[in-house]
C-alpha cells in the first residue's frame, strides 16, 4: 500500500471538492441544478425539454414561495424603477387611518 503525504491545503482542497455539490447546487431529490449556472438549465429544459419560455417560466413562478415571488418582485420593480407601485402603496399607507 502506498502512503500519500497531504498538506493542510490539498485536505483543504479534497473536502472544498467533495462538499461544493451540496452547497452549490439546488437539490430536489436527487435531482440536481447547479446554482451558478441555472441559465444553462433553463435553456436546455427550453431546448429538450418540451416546454416554451412561456410554460417554464409559468412552473417556475408556481414552484416560488410567497417570499421568494415578493424578493423577486421588489427587486424587479426597483430596477425597472416602477413608480406606479410606489405611488400605489403611498395612496394605500395614506387610507390605512
Amino acid at each position: 500500500m502506498r502512503r500519500m503525504r497531504l498538506t493542510e491545503s490539498d485536505l483543504n482542497n479534497i473536502v472544498t471538492k467533495s462538499v461544493r455539490r451540496y452547497l452549490n447546487e439546488a437539490d430536489s431529490y436527487g435531482w440536481y441544478v447547479d446554482d451558478n449556472d441555472p441559465e444553462t438549465a433553463y435553456d436546455f429544459a427550453i431546448e429538450n425539454g418540451g416546454w416554451s419560455p412561456e410554460s417554464l417560466n409559468a412552473d417556475i413562478v408556481g414552484c416560488m414561495s410567497k417570499e421568494e415571488k415578493a424578493k423577486c418582485l421588489a427587486f424587479l420593480f426597483r430596477m425597472n424603477d416602477f413608480r406606479a407601485w410606489k405611488d400605489r402603496e403611498m395612496y394605500d399607507n395614506e387610507t390605512d387611518y
